[in-house]
């Protein structure tokens, strides 16, 4: 008696006639996959890193002297590092 879970893959594999670019796909699909998770947290950082420091320079007097709406960037760089931090989409 044959094993249906070992055959019957190879059997619908040589059934169905895959194009000449599925394998190169493959590698590539493969690849992306792979740099995902690292490429998020790098953007992540990024992220946080110049909210950060957009906080921090339009909180000092000396940068935004005629800047009129200060205190609206500072909260929209919070709320942006917030919604960075509580993201559900980062969990895997």
């Amino acid at each position: 008696m044959t094993n249906v879970s070992t055959t019957l893959p190879k059997t619908v594999g040589l059934a169905i006639d895959t194009p000449n670019y599925y394998h190169k796909f493959r590698s590539i699909h493969s690849i992306l996959v792979q740099i995902t998770l690292p490429y998020i947290f790098i953007i992540v950082c990024i992220g946080f890193i110049t909210n950060t420091s957009t906080i921090v320079l339009l909180s000092k007097g000396f940068v935004t002297k005629n800047l009129r709406h200060k205190w609206t960037l500072i909260a929209l760089g919070t709320y942006d590092m917030k919604s960075l931090m509580s993201s559900p989409n980062l969990v895997y």
